[in-house]
């Protein structure tokens, strides 16, 4: 059995895809691979028990070069991650990437653009294919892939989040939202309830949201700015907890 003197950063990227592969969702093991390169990328053969603090705070450091903060955040979390789980097969005797900031500056959350609803409704009477997406991220304050994937049979008198896959995520996870009635007698049938999966178009969406804004002429907005502003007006209207 490999030992974590002799076990190579490299090494260790391929075993721990390898053993995390059907525990995580894809999409976290996209991101996981990423940081996994980065790493690689910055420190290349070094022995996993080599890596020390310092070193991962350069590591850091190399990242914030090219990148957001935003970005090298999400970066950084994954590797304490990747990390923990070589702790936990005692292939190190501690995580040098435990204490590298993970979490990007807050923004307050009531500078945000508020879309105006009269720009909300005059982009779903002018595109009825997107209006069941725009107004399930503007009235119920969905995420974009949320209200993409939602199947119809989950909007009774309350909307019911499932996390897809069965992996459950910091974002991903079963929650119920309120149904407000501008959101009534919306969506019926079967499949999703946006049916843009079903018609193929569920690539095109952000492009179709562009397009109305423009040929009404009203400031572009985007899916994302459309949860953002319920989550803001939920904020102003109800306690935080």
């Amino acid at each position: 059995m490999t030992t974590c003197q002799t076990l190579t950063l490299p090494a260790w990227t391929s075993r721990y895809i390898e053993i995390r592969q059907d525990d995580l969702a894809k999409k976290t093991i996209d991101i996981h691979s990423r940081t996994l390169g980065l790493l690689v990328e910055f420190f290349g053969d070094v022995l996993v028990d080599e890596i020390t603090r310092s070193m991962a705070t350069d590591w850091r450091l190399w990242l914030k070069k090219t990148m957001m903060e935003s970005t090298t955040c999400k970066y950084c979390r994954a590797a304490k991650s990747i990390f923990n789980v070589a702790l936990d097969d005692e292939l190190i005797d501690r995580n040098p990437f435990k204490k590298l900031k993970g979490t990007p500056p807050k923004k307050d959350i009531f500078s945000r653009r508020l879309i105006d609803e009269s720009d909300v409704i005059a982009v779903m009477d002018h595109c009825s294919e997107i209006a069941p997406m725009v107004a399930l991220c503007y009235y119920a304050g969905l995420r974009t892939s949320e209200a993409l994937h939602l199947k119809a049979e989950d909007v009774t008198d309350r909307i019911k989040i499932r996390p897809r896959g069965g992996h459950v995520t910091t974002k991903q996870r079963y929650r119920e939202v309120r149904l407000d009635y501008e959101l009534n007698n919306m969506f019926e049938g079967t499949g999703t309830a946006c049916n843009l999966i079903e018609s193929r178009k569920h690539n095109l969406i952000h492009k179709i949201l562009r397009d109305a804004c423009r040929e009404l002429d009203i400031e572009p907005f985007t899916f994302q700015q459309c949860r953002q502003t319920r989550d803001s007006i939920w904020h102003k209207q109800f306690p935080s907890y």
